[in-house]
């Protein structure tokens, strides 16, 4: 039989207990000095518990810090999956942090889910205009897709960013020039004699010059959408430069028909994109081979 009065004591004192032993900021504590310790299962299931315990005056963003926590700890232990749906319930509840896009967007990236990574690297550099590792993380998951002109566009801008690894992917590795061997010197000849130009006739020298071939084919050039693009992605490809750079260099054709020239529209278009959205994503919506503007 059970004494009253030790149950009254047990009663009594489980009321007087600190809440805050059993809160989300302790277990938040007891994770974190878990994870110092080495001890990543303990650190697991106090973040678990914090999570649990959470409460709206605890606010999103130290929620969200737990379930990025959780997300990392299931990382290191090869759960991916499950690590992406943590970071996901961590940038639900605080989706102006570009790091956790990013972490997410890499997630992806490991799993070879290309088109929800850049997704998330695209979101990461919204927020983030300076964000080089998310501008090389989505060349990264372009190159993955076989999307490599896209790939490179990022890349450059990373590089531009001052990413170091960004720069090695643009800069083509530089090959030694064999040495030339010195021509050997040959015999003195002599010069030969060179006879008087022949008399032009006074019919021949009346006569005007034919117009090159070249000027007349120049004038007659129609719009040609291939050339217009291929001309631009070779201006990308050959140097450090963006498809703003190189959109800029190009005359209208209404300006100057010749091959290579790209209409005023297409121009005009990709200009005013740029501000809305990535140069990349732009230059694959205006300059398609399909695009209206070439009509």
């Amino acid at each position: 039989m059970r004494h009253p009065g030790l149950l009254a004591f047990v009663l009594l004192w489980a009321l007087s207990a600190p809440a805050a032993a059993q809160s989300f900021s302790s277990w938040s504590a007891k994770a974190q000095k878990a994870e110092k310790a080495g001890d990543a299962e303990a650190a697991r299931q106090a973040w678990s518990n914090a999570i649990r315990l959470w409460k709206p005056a605890d606010g999103k963003k130290g929620k969200a810090k737990a379930f990025a926590a959780r997300a990392g700890l299931k990382e290191k232990a090869g759960e991916a999956d499950a690590a992406v749906k943590d970071l996901s319930e961590a940038v639900a509840l605080d989706p102006k942090d570009s790091r956790l896009i990013h972490r997410r967007g890499r997630l992806y990236l490991d799993l070879g889910r290309a088109k929800p990574a850049i997704t998330d690297f695209y979101a990461a550099t919204a927020l983030d205009l300076t964000f080089s590792e998310a501008f090389f993380d989505r060349g990264r998951a372009y190159e993955l897709q076989g999307d490599d002109g896209f790939a490179r566009e990022d890349f450059k801008q990373a590089c531009g960013l001052k990413l170091k690894k960004a720069c090695d992917k643009v800069r083509p590795a530089k090959k030694a020039l064999p040495k030339k061997k010195p021509a050997p010197k040959a015999a003195p000849t002599e010069e030969p004699v060179e006879a008087p130009p022949a008399a032009e006739s006074p019919a021949a020298a009346a006569a005007p010059e034919p117009e090159s071939d070249e000027d007349e084919e120049d004038s007659k050039t129609p719009v040609d959408a291939t050339a217009c693009v291929s001309g631009l992605e070779a201006c990308a490809e050959a140097a450090l430069e963006s498809f703003t750079v190189c959109v800029a260099k190009v005359k209208p054709c209404e300006e100057l028909p010749k091959k290579g020239c790209c209409p005023r529209e297409c121009l005009q278009r990709f200009t005013k994109g740029v501000g809305e959205k990535s140069e990349a994503q732009v230059f694959r919506e205006v300059f398609s081979l399909k695009s209206d503007c070439f009509r």
